[in-house]
């Protein structure tokens, strides 16, 4: 399967919060406070927000980090790491 070899970055300013049985973004700016989206993300999403926020990053990055913290098929985690990567640009968490 090919992997996109575009480099991306996530948004700053942004980090996660644990809040009662969630991951929810936070916006840690005051720019962002009148925010009216709360994005929450999955255990496996809020580890890979961790790993490569502040970084450069690309598609085949998140593939490796995953496959070495879970037991996964190789043809769902490409999936998941696809569908995740929409999902942020979608919700405005990638930089330009």
């Amino acid at each position: 399967m090919l992997l996109k070899k575009s480099i991306m970055r996530l948004k700053e300013n942004l980090s996660i919060r644990y809040i009662g049985n969630e991951f929810m973004l936070i916006a840690s700016d005051q720019q962002m406070v009148n925010m009216t989206k709360v994005c929450t993300l999955s255990e496996s999403a809020a580890m890979i927000w961790e790993e490569f926020s502040a970084v450069d990053f690309n598609e085949a990055d998140v593939v490796l980090f995953l496959q070495d913290n879970y037991v996964i098929s190789n043809e769902l985690v490409h999936e998941d790491v696809k569908h995740l990567l929409n999902q942020f640009r979608k919700e405005g968490l990638l930089q330009n």
